[in-house]
């Protein structure tokens, strides 16, 4: 099956020969460098990245030979990969209900995009990706780095330290400070490391775009992905999404029905089950 297939086609629908079709293009220096690209952004979609997708992402992304942007692209393509086997344990080893790779890759991974990141020399574009894909599981240097990031004076190193704050605690100051900021796609990030982050003090900037009919989509759909994490109550919650459940808006619709998902997936959460009671909620149909 092509890259181009797999474009069309749910991640959980692939066949299990999407993984070597994704390496191979994205390995080959041959290959049309919008086909590496696709196969790079399809890399971040794959359901469970195995030790030779790992290698070759990060092989890519440390190769100074390459393009920026493609080195950007197999750098972030690993970010979830990195985040799940963080939340799996190394220390316990990855097994068959776990990430397919085995520890040494994901360690080997991460010190190349490590090297990276350092780099002075290499694009600043692929070292910012390089940290905001190694912030999916912290480690103790990340603090900083993150700190000196936002304190840069390009906006686009403060937009990586925004986005990296989702993932690293003892910047809820930044977060809020970069919701008033003049710079929308600060507050579009600071939306999103608030929610992460369960900065409660973040909730009436998030409330006030829910509320406002007028609000920008991309703030809006930020702003729901927030909501669950920071709505002081069912009820309230609730009250906002099925405004939103209701929107002739097919992004704003998709952004809700997701939400309510989750928490109709969430069994152990206790809102789920208030969230799920068919008093509490109609869903469109």
């Amino acid at each position: 099956m092509s890259l181009s297939d797999l474009e069309q086609i749910p991640s959980y629908e692939w066949p299990d020969s999407a993984g070597a079709e994704i390496v191979r293009v994205i390995t080959d220096r041959t290959a049309h460098a919008d086909d590496r690209l696709m196969a790079a952004h399809l890399a971040q979609e794959y359901p469970g990245i195995n030790d030779l997708m790992m290698g070759a992402l990060s092989g890519v992304a440390g190769n100074p030979a390459e393009s920026p942007e493609l080195r950007s692209s197999a750098a972030i393509a690993l970010g979830p990969a990195f985040e799940l086997a963080d939340l799996d344990g190394l220390a316990q080893g990855l097994d068959d209900d776990g990430l397919p790779c085995t520890p040494e890759a994901v360690n080997s991974a991460k010190a190349a995009l490590r090297a990276v990141f350092d780099d002075k020399n290499a694009p600043d574009e692929v070292r910012r990706s390089c940290l905001e894909t190694l912030a999916h599981a912290p480690q103790d240097w990340h603090a900083g780095a993150v700190r000196a990031a936002y304190a840069d004076a390009s906006n686009d190193w403060k937009l990586t330290a925004l986005f990296c704050m989702r993932f690293i605690t003892g910047f809820e100051a930044e977060i809020l400070a970069a919701l008033a900021s003049a710079d929308e796609h600060q507050r579009l990030e600071a939306i999103g490391a608030a929610g992460e982050q369960e900065l409660q003090m973040a909730w009436p900037h998030v409330q006030a775009i829910l509320k406002d009919s007028q609000a920008d989509k991309l703030f809006v759909l930020a702003a729901l992905g927030a909501l669950p994490m920071l709505a002081p109550s069912p009820e309230i919650l609730m009250a906002i999404l099925e405004l939103h459940l209701a929107s002739a808006d097919p992004e704003i619709l998709e952004a809700a029905t997701e939400v309510l998902d989750m928490l109709s997936e969430d069994d152990d959460d206790d809102w789920a089950d208030d969230a799920t009671d068919d008093s509490a909620v109609r869903r469109p149909h």
